[in-house]
């Protein structure tokens, strides 16, 4: 699956969406947030049609739905230990990828959350039904890790995630647990 893996890709896929979905506020405008919505929307359009197509027909565009997560770095989506661990990988690949890096990371969460909880989306008849899977699945029913491999992996950086598992090893091994 091409989940548009460079930074050039993403480019040339955003102009070629905007021109085959021309939207009058975003038609010069090529950064930031609205590029961010306009590409995870692209995105799940290409590799998840039914669950596009499925919050189109309930009236929940991807836009108004990520626009707050995303600015927000997923607080209050996920408990506060599955944020933070996101809010590591995205650090950590924007500060070693190139730059627009820790944008990508953050529409793979959401292109990820969405993935995970494609049979109950399909089930659902409205946006505040949405809302409750991914806010219910976000905050009780996680496997932090295989979220984290799968958005690293879709990234690019699941070798990186292994040498900062192996340094919190190393950093913590000696140290007892608190109760």
């Amino acid at each position: 699956m091409d989940l548009w893996q460079t930074d050039y890709m993403r480019k040339e896929r955003f102009g070629k969406y905007l021109s085959e979905n021309p939207t009058p506020s975003l038609s010069h405008y090529h950064g930031g947030i609205r590029t961010s919505l306009v590409l995870l929307a692209g995105l799940v359009k290409e590799n998840e049609p039914e669950i596009h197509n499925k919050l189109i027909e309930i009236g929940l565009p991807l836009e108004y739905y990520f626009s707050e997560q995303i600015l927000s770095m997923f607080v209050g989506v996920f408990n506060i230990e599955m944020t933070f661990r996101i809010w590591d990988i995205a650090f950590l690949s924007g500060v070693s990828l190139a730059a627009g890096s820790t944008a990508w990371i953050l529409q793979l969460v959401a292109f990820v959350l969405l993935r995970r909880n494609a049979k109950r989306i399909l089930k659902c008849t409205s946006p505040e039904d949405v809302m409750l899977v991914l806010y219910t699945y976000g905050m009780f029913n996680m496997d932090f890790d295989s979220f984290i491999r799968e958005v690293a992996k879709l990234s690019n950086t699941d070798t990186k995630l292994e040498k900062m598992d192996k340094l919190k090893v190393d950093t913590h091994k000696d140290k007892k647990p608190v109760y």
